[in-house]
């Protein structure tokens, strides 16, 4: 039975145990007894195993970092391990123990937490030919005598010892790595599907071509053009069944651009994206049109950043063609709501008290978004469900073709469009029952208001009587013909105001000889003159309901001809008659 520190690493510091973790080091030092336990070897060791590599985050700019990140009751970030509590005593105890074991895996770790730690510790500098180059030569040894007991950590170690050979200017050194490297890849060769493994190698050519003689990088990239020929014919033969192969092409097809672009090999990248196009294509019958489209979107990207845009634009016959089965292939989501008669008979009494006036302007009022609310409520609907949140969504038009993408993190712009808009729908039931109240008490009448329209200065003679017609569809109940009056006379209603406050409503065309031509309804709801006029949550109110696409974007779908009849409903028609009655509230004097 092993009951003491010195008998667990005399185990390990063999120069023939393989097959290693850091952590089985660990959890053995960890079940040694509690009077051995207070040995501070022992938790030096310990803290030695405990450490993650390749950290990725920068708090701390070391490649070492915790394996957990939590906070305290003060919201402080709290690491284990924790560099903080490192001393010179640590920094000695894992120097003097790279010189004492035989084991290269041992030896590795030791060497890299002192390379790392040395430093920051102790204000010292680690020494060039003791730790830095000893380091890199144990990475190189454990890899060449495959140590590890999971190989995907060879990719990580060799990328290290490169990054630490190139900082060192050792130029033998750097060959060393390199021959390691090559006989990495070689003994992976065979690994086609094995993400981690294939495109190691060319990643790193592609961020240290210098360091690559052109032999060397002929050999790489004539290896990765086989793997996308492979690929490539893989994902034909097997695209029915499934899409891997075609995400392993898209990955290969990414790496060799970036290569054809640097080395001005730039006839190769068109026919290397149009293979990633037929792999995608062949894979459409397994994953479907929606999944097709999307990815469809990401080969456009690839044409775009090589500047080969005849080829991105002849990709949008094949988005839209994608629209009827991504549509099929989407779902209906069914939320029932149930309300109180007495809840809806008290909103009512709320909203029709005091005077015609007061009920007109508290109804305009209390159904434009409040932000700072807005915001609250958002970060709560977050905070119940996190991960929900964090996934990144695709808005479709009723054509089926992707119409905006919403970032799944906190503070995306078009992720607060969006949750906007759905509130708009979820709160459309409460808001066609006070608008039926208000026509009952004629408060919210067709004379009502017109007449409140009447008196405002931005509705030009010959556009009032649009207006009027507008609004008298609206209560007939021709929703369809009310939205088509009504929205094109929102945005000459914007404009007149924005040349009555001294703006500007026109712009160039980059062509002079094309003459000049009206500024989008969005650029007149950001102008100057606009926040003059309008209160940051009215305005953001326009730009949801009219221009955002990931909001409402009523305008710009009834203009471009996007909605189907059915979409012409009450839940829009409301909306925009109570966005022209917030334009009477514009401040023009």
């Amino acid at each position: 039975m092993v009951n003491t520190l010195r008998e667990i690493l005399s185990m390990y510091d063999q120069p023939d145990k393989k097959d290693l973790t850091y952590y089985e080091i660990s959890a053995a030092i960890g079940k040694l007894p509690d009077d051995e336990r207070k040995n501070d070897e022992l938790q030096y060791e310990i803290l030695a195993m405990d450490f993650s590599e390749d950290y990725e985050k920068d708090e701390w700019g070391t490649y070492f970092g915790p394996v957990m990140v939590g906070k305290d009751k003060n919201g402080n970030p709290v690491y284990y391990p924790d560099i903080s509590t490192l001393t010179s005593e640590h920094i000695a105890y894992w120097e003097h123990r790279a010189t004492e074991t035989c084991n290269p895996y041992m030896r590795m770790r030791y060497l890299g937490l002192v390379n790392d730690f040395k430093k920051i510790v102790t204000g010292i500098e680690p020494d060039y030919r003791q730790i830095k180059l000893r380091y890199v030569e144990s990475i190189v040894e454990v890899i060449d005598g495959d140590y590890s007991h999971y190989p995907i950590d060879y990719f990580t170690l060799i990328e290290r010892a490169f990054d630490c050979a190139k900082a060192l200017h050792n130029v033998l050194l750097i060959a060393r790595v390199k021959e390691t490297y090559f006989r990495l890849n070689a003994r992976y060769k065979d690994e086609l599907e094995t993400p981690g493994y294939w495109a190691n190698i060319m990643e790193v050519l592609l961020k240290n071509q210098d360091v690559f003689t052109p032999a060397e990088q002929e050999k790489i990239v004539t290896e990765n053009e086989d793997r996308y020929r492979q690929l490539y014919q893989l994902s034909l033969q097997n695209g029915r069944k499934t899409d891997n192969y075609a995400h392993l092409v898209h990955d290969e097809t990414k790496l060799l651009c970036q290569y054809y672009e640097k080395t001005t090999q730039k006839d190769k990248i068109a026919p290397c994206i149009k293979g990633l196009h037929e792999a995608l294509h062949a894979a459409e019958p397994c994953r479907g049109a929606m999944w097709y489209q999307g990815m469809l979107s990401q080969v456009q990207e690839l044409y775009r950043k090589y500047h080969l845009y005849k080829e991105a634009n002849r990709l949008y016959v094949d988005i839209q063609n994608c629209g009827e089965g991504a549509l099929q292939s989407m779902e209906e989501f069914r939320v029932e709501m149930r309300v109180l008669q007495e809840d809806i008979d008290g909103l009512l009494r709320y909203m029709l008290a005091g005077t015609p006036a007061e009920a007109m302007s508290r109804f305009i009022k209390e159904n434009t978004p409040n932000l700072e609310h807005e915001k609250e409520y958002q970060a709560q609907k977050r905070a119940q469900a996190p991960f929900l949140y964090k996934m990144a969504t695709t808005l479709y038009n009723s054509q089926g073709l992707p119409q905006s993408k919403c970032g799944g993190e906190e503070g995306d712009w078009n992720s607060f469009m969006r949750e906007m808009a759905e509130g708009f729908v979820l709160k459309s039931y409460f808001m066609r029952k006070i608008i039926e109240g208000m026509e009952k008490a004629n408060i919210l009448t067709y004379e009502t208001v017109m007449q409140r329209l009447d008196n405002v200065p931005f509705l030009e003679t010959g556009h009032r009587e649009i207006v009027d017609r507008g609004v008298k569809a609206y209560f007939d109940g021709d929703l369809l013909m009310a939205c088509h009056l009504l929205i094109p006379q929102f945005e000459a209603a914007i404009r007149q105001i924005v040349l009555m406050k001294g703006g500007e409503v026109l712009r160039s065309n980059s062509d002079a000889q094309d003459g000049d031509e009206y500024k989008s309804l969005e650029g007149l709801l950001s102008s100057e003159e606009i926040k003059m006029v309008f209160t940051e949550d009215e305005i953001v109110y326009f730009k949801n309901l009219f221009t955002a696409k990931a909001g409402a974007n009523f305008r710009n779908a009834v203009s471009h001809g996007l909605f189907c009849i059915e979409r012409f409903d009450y839940n829009m028609a409301d909306r925009v008659l109570h966005a022209f009655l917030v334009l009477t509230n514009a401040q023009l004097s």
